[in-house]
């Protein structure tokens, strides 16, 4: 019983750890997918930034 708990406890603490990453990631990925492209060959594409704690 006490190892069903333990692999209980674990997925539970990955699952949250992926969300709290996607949720980190996800207004940096949109922020990529709006970025304007770049006017003239050679030109960067402005940078994105994103606080993540």
């Amino acid at each position: 019983m006490a190892v069903a708990l333990d692999v209980t406890a674990t997925v539970h603490v990955r699952l949250r750890l992926q969300r709290d990453a996607l949720g980190a990631l996800g207004p940096a990925l949109a922020c990529l997918a709006t970025a304007e492209t770049p006017s003239a060959p050679g030109d960067e594409p402005p940078s994105c930034t994103v606080l993540v704690r």
